[in-house]
């Protein structure tokens, strides 16, 4: 399963958070009654090409609805620590001058009861509560990063299907024609 940190770069994206939006909006752009007659006209002028824009439409349609599930769920469910830095080590570095001792103490606190300091040093740095607090985060939430995982990955796949199918398309034609 993946971690939100590995999560991140798909989640931080700009392109993923505006299909956020699509959940919203993508029916009425997609099938709106203006693009069915553009089909309709393309239906009478070349039969094959209905059957593909269509089959290739909802393809788009439902890979981009599927990643903005994911987006909204990695926008609601992943730690805000996680979001901003792509690593333990970046946040601790940028983290450690400002936490005070009653931070690290309730840092210490949260991390004692998860179980995850892994040092084993009760007198443990800063920075290295700093690096397991970001890693403790990371792991949260089991059942949102699967969804929010499997939600990203079907929905990248689906918009992978379209140009897919033009390649294989092209290519057997360019094949064909030597």
């Amino acid at each position: 399963m993946l971690r939100w940190n590995t999560l991140r770069g798909v989640g931080n994206s700009r392109l993923v958070k505006l299909s956020s939006t699509f959940p919203f909006i993508g029916y009425a752009i997609l099938f709106n009654q203006y693009v069915s007659e553009a089909l309709k006209l393309s239906e009478s002028l070349v039969p094959d090409l209905i059957a593909t824009t269509t089959t290739r439409l909802y393809f788009v349609y439902f890979g981009l609805m599927f990643l903005g599930l994911g987006s909204i769920g990695y926008q609601i469910f992943c730690p805000w620590i996680n979001k901003k830095y792509e690593d333990s080590a970046e946040y601790a570095e940028a983290e450690h001058a400002i936490t005070s001792n009653t931070l690290n103490d309730l840092i210490r606190e949260v991390l004692d009861e998860a179980g995850k300091r892994h040092l084993g040093l009760y007198h443990a740095t800063v920075s290295d509560n700093l690096r397991e607090y970001y890693e403790h985060l990371s792991t949260s939430s089991p059942v949102a990063r699967t969804l929010v995982t499997l939600l990203f990955g079907l929905g990248i796949t689906l918009l992978a299907v379209p140009s897919a199918q033009s390649f294989v398309s092209i290519t057997r034609r360019m094949l064909t024609s030597l």
